[in-house]
């Protein structure tokens, strides 16, 4: 992700927590939850990006973990 995403999605986000602010007053519980650790997550991923730390995706977990024991297991490998 380059730095102007990044920078762009930021500006996004924080315009949509102050539109959000009064819909979310009348919102159940759950949602205020759930839209709390959304904002949380992504605030730790780009603060991750901006200290430099890595941060391992699923699908690279996937391709270099899960898929070589796969081949392995199944007996695949030419």
């Amino acid at each position: 992700m380059n730095s102007i995403f990044a920078a762009f999605y930021l500006l996004t986000l924080a315009v949509s927590i102050v539109f959000d602010r009064k819909a979310l007053k009348n919102a159940k519980k759950a949602v205020k939850v759930v839209y709390i650790c959304t904002i949380l997550f992504l605030l730790l991923i780009f603060t991750s990006q901006f200290l430099h730390i890595v941060v391992p995706m699923p699908i690279y977990f996937f391709i270099h973990t899960v898929s070589p024991w796969l081949v392995n297991a199944l007996g695949l490998q030419a």
